[in-house]
């Protein structure tokens, strides 16, 4: 499961992702993975921090500050770190997980 979602997210990040519902469904992931053991599922989170960075949308920025925090795996917090601080700091709505 995690070599193949690592698979697909590598393929979004090489595309430009604007839509928001798309862009949830991967902090979403991020968030239920941020403990993650498995490399090639850090690997996969790693690349969605990075394509919501890319997506330039500030919504994402907070979300992406705690996950430098909470994160487990070095490689996830690596990359959240660095793409929250390429995201804009405005005053948008910012992405909350809706825990189950």
């Amino acid at each position: 499961m995690g070599a193949a979602l690592r698979l697909l997210a590598q393929e979004y990040y090489s595309t430009e992702v604007a839509d928001i519902e798309i862009l949830d469904v991967f902090a979403e992931k991020i968030w239920y993975e941020k403990d993650t053991k498995n490399s090639s599922m850090a690997d996969a989170m790693a690349y969605f921090c990075l394509t919501l960075a890319k997506s330039k949308n500030p919504r994402y920025r907070s979300f992406l500050e705690t996950i430098a925090h909470e994160a487990k795996p070095y490689k996830i917090k690596r990359h959240a770190e660095s793409s929250f601080k390429l995201l804009p700091i405005e005053n948008v709505e910012q992405f909350k997980v809706n825990i189950k």
